[in-house]
């Protein structure tokens, strides 16, 4: 692909201010949203603090 029409996650297209052809910015924002969480939980504090939420989401939940 172009630099232009990089996929969400290509170094062209982070940070880029993008709208959709129909004006969503929504979908946009969570694409990088993805990308950046994805991002975090590849570094091993990223693997802890998930390890700590999901615990605490499973002990809040029972």
């Amino acid at each position: 692909m172009s630099p232009r029409t990089g996929r969400p996650g290509d170094p062209a297209h982070v940070g880029r201010a993008a709208v959709a052809p129909d004006g969503e910015v929504l979908p946009e924002l969570v694409a990088t949203g993805v990308v950046a969480a994805d991002a975090l939980l590849a570094t091993v504090a990223g693997q802890q603090q998930a390890r700590r939420v999901a615990a605490r989401l499973t002990a809040n939940a029972v």
